[in-house]
């Protein structure tokens, strides 16, 4: 679950990669250079990549309190084990 403080800086960087995204639809619809637009991408993606280390952590966070409150050996493997799947499949 994301804190409603993490929620508010989440939705503001996927708003500001929306409209970078639409600045780059421009940028090749205008048939601006490949390396300016090469340039946009690589700025999108990395800001991106912030949103998904803001969001992993906050499942983290999670998985923490969770554990700490009252879940069985099973619970926590499992807990653990889906955190680890969650990131192999979406890395940094």
């Amino acid at each position: 679950m994301i804190t409603i403080e993490a929620k508010d800086k989440v939705v503001g960087r996927l708003q500001s990669a929306d409209g970078h995204l639409a600045g780059i639809i421009k940028m090749i619809e205008a048939d601006r250079p490949a390396e300016d637009v090469l340039t946009q991408l690589t700025a999108v993606q990395a800001a991106l990549n912030k949103i998904n280390i803001l969001v992993y952590n906050q499942e983290i966070d999670s998985f923490a309190r969770r554990l700490h409150n009252n879940a069985n050996e099973q619970q926590r493997l499992q807990g653990a084990q889906r955190l680890l799947a969650m990131f192999a499949f979406h890395p940094r």
